[in-house]
């Protein structure tokens, strides 16, 4: 279960649960820039890591169908952007998504 709470104004948390334990949550920036939207951390605990959970908060906020925007905290975790379909689209540590017609999970 994806549970969602404002931080402030338009930045959300998404917090996902599994049997009511915290796994991990996603921070997301509406209002970084018009119509796209600015992942701006995620954490998955770590005994849950590799485990389909960060694709499943991903998934969650793709199915706004805007364009995603994101910094890679580090050389780590950049295959897991790539292999949700992210793009570098500046320097080296920069990411988009850009939503296709049709979108499923």
């Amino acid at each position: 279960m994806i549970k969602k709470f404002i931080e402030q104004g338009r930045i959300i948390k998404y917090v996902l649960l599994e049997n009511n334990e915290k796994i991990g949550y996603m921070r997301v920036n509406f209002s970084f820039e018009p119509d796209y939207i600015y992942i701006e951390n995620i954490i998955i605990e770590t005994r849950f890591r590799n485990k389909g959970f960060g694709k499943k908060l991903v998934n969650h906020i793709k199915k706004q169908k805007k364009p995603i925007l994101l910094t890679a905290a580090n050389k780590k975790v950049t295959k897991f952007w790539e292999k949700m379909g992210f793009q570098i689209s500046g320097d080296w540590d920069d990411y988009s998504w850009e939503p296709k017609k049709e979108f499923h999970e």
